[in-house]
């Protein structure tokens, strides 16, 4: 019908995409993410975690030393 709605996606420092990724509209994804290849990402990611699938879902916190 040619009425599309956009959204923003938000993308925070030091953040690591795989291979193929895919954000939907309106997500933000917080800093020092990591999404695994391949995910589709179709809600917020938060800061340090590790995001993997279709739907991308929370796998584990990432540790930092």
């Amino acid at each position: 019908n040619g009425q599309y709605q956009c959204a923003d996606v938000f993308i925070g420092d030091d953040v690591f995409f795989g291979n193929d990724v895919k954000v939907l509209k309106g997500v933000t994804i917080h800093n020092g993410a990591v999404i695994g290849s391949g995910a589709v990402v179709t809600g917020d990611v938060p800061a340090g975690c590790i995001y993997a699938g279709v739907p991308a879902k929370f796998v584990r916190h990432i540790s930092r030393r």
